[in-house]
């Protein structure tokens, strides 16, 4: 999928840029792209966390297999977690 995003020959590095090219244009390119590549990647990694906050220790927390403090049952959890699982649903699609 990031290929798809980042052009190929794309420095993974920006210490890679350093006489990458004389071409003041390509350089500009590349740093463009890395940036798109960085900021793909974190989202990536964001999104991948946020499941598995909601789907291990949420899904966890609301099993029977662990006991659960008193104050945060009856769906007193959405107080610490709020609407973690619809920001999780929004970022995954």
């Amino acid at each position: 999928m990031l290929g798809d995003v980042v052009p190929e020959g794309v420095p993974e590095t920006p210490e890679e840029f350093v006489g990458a090219s004389e071409d003041p244009l390509l350089m500009a390119e590349r740093k463009r792209a890395y940036v798109l590549q960085e900021l793909v990647e974190t989202e990536r990694d964001y999104v991948r966390d946020l499941g598995e906050t909601v789907e291990g220790y949420l899904g966890l927390m609301r099993s029977e297999e662990v006991p659960m403090p008193e104050d945060l049952r009856g769906g007193r959890d959405k107080i610490i977690f709020g609407n973690l699982e619809a920001i999780y649903e929004w970022h995954r699609e």
